[in-house]
């Protein structure tokens, strides 16, 4: 029987963001100081989403801060920038997307997850547009073993199954029972 690798089926349980004012003294032990609001989440959860990629770049210092505030097996997903989401043609965004991989996020290193590429609910699915979106994404290397999964109004729409380091940019269409179209 071949090994199986248990990172692969392991579920992450998870919050996006981790800065809510609502959460203090509940939540967050009464008196936790802000900035270690991340550090203490961590460790009652397994993944974060980082929302601020998707209003504005982050600093290559602050990637590696929240790397190194996180336990060694936590997990953080991105969502990629709006500037390149509420696109109306997507290959449009190539210079948003080259900006956001070169910000400095490989500073999570190992726990840099998937990334969420969130369109507005208006988006139509045009195969030839997310097609494009391979060309756009190619060049940058996503982290071996990860693996993209791209839905239009909660519809998967690019599958590209576990990345060997490289994001290949096959477009499918999926219904809401998973078949393939």
């Amino acid at each position: 029987m071949p090994k199986r690798d248990a990172a692969a089926g392991k579920i992450r349980i998870g919050v996006g963001g981790w800065t809510y004012e609502p959460w203090r003294g509940t939540f967050y032990p009464e008196g936790l100081p802000q900035k270690r609001e991340l550090e203490h989440a961590s460790r009652q959860l397994t993944s974060i989403e980082i929302n601020g990629t998707y209003y504005g770049s982050q600093k290559p210092a602050s990637y590696a801060k929240w790397h190194d505030e996180t336990p060694d097996d936590f997990m953080f997903s991105l969502k990629a920038p709006r500037f390149a989401m509420n696109r109306t043609v997507l290959a449009e965004a190539g210079g948003t997307i080259t900006r956001f991989f070169n910000s400095g996020l490989t500073e999570l290193k190992g726990k840099l997850g998937p990334i969420n590429w969130q369109f507005l609910p208006t988006k139509k699915f045009d195969p030839a547009d997310f097609e494009e979106r391979a060309t756009y994404t190619e060049p940058h290397r996503y982290p071996s073993g990860s693996r993209t999964t791209v839905l239009v109004n909660g519809v998967v729409v690019v599958d590209d199954a576990v990345h060997t380091g490289a994001l290949p940019g096959k477009v499918l269409r999926r219904d809401a029972a998973g078949a393939v179209r």
